[in-house]
């Protein structure tokens, strides 16, 4: 998972040609209900954000939860 965030963080720095920031990066523990909550909170914060990442199998239906 580490090396994943890392690699995903690397990659958005190398292409991104500044134009993205990672504004956070949140730990769900596999649960797709804190999930969801982190997701909430995250937009409530960055209401212009451009995009979400999971890189566990709960994290993808959190985040969809969370936009909803």
């Amino acid at each position: 998972m580490r090396e994943a965030v890392a690699g995903f963080k690397a990659y958005v720095e190398a292409n991104g040609g500044g134009k993205y920031t990672i504004v956070a990066n949140e730990d769900d523990g596999g649960d797709a209900q804190k999930a969801a909550q982190v997701t909430a909170a995250i937009l409530a914060a960055n209401p212009d954000i451009a995009g979400l990442a999971g890189f566990d199998s709960e994290s993808g239906a959190g985040i969809v939860t969370g936009t909803a």
